[in-house]
């Protein structure tokens, strides 16, 4: 996984992992997992790299996990009525409201993940 940052992003985050005694590797992995504990290696100057990595903040984490666990749900019902249109069956009237409850669910977790 990778994402982009500002130089200055990059800097800070390089800074960080240096003074915790991390590589920048170590220390992103280590906040996007939310460990309190990281490794406790000191920084070797081979490990030192260019990429850098973003820490998401547990607020985002557990966004994005919900997104995943929506998502899920969501295609479950659309196989659901995929299958249903296959075999000629009507729709339960129960799936359209859950339908549109996924759908709304899933556009304020967007919306708080583009915050």
């Amino acid at each position: 996984m990778s994402i982009r940052v500002t130089e200055r992003d990059h800097e800070l985050l390089f800074e960080r992992a240096q003074k915790a005694g991390f590589t920048l590797s170590e220390f992103a992995r280590a906040k996007l997992l939310c460990d309190p504990t990281p490794p406790t290696r000191p920084v070797a100057p081979e490990d030192i790299s260019t990429e850098a990595t973003v820490p998401l903040s547990p607020e985002a984490y557990a966004a994005r996990q919900l997104a995943d666990q929506v998502r899920r749900i969501g295609i479950n019902l659309n196989q659901i009525a995929h299958r249903l249109n296959m075999l000629d069956q009507p729709m339960p009237s129960e799936l359209p409201p859950l339908l549109t409850d996924i759908r709304r669910y899933m556009q304020l977790i967007w919306a708080r993940e583009r915050r």
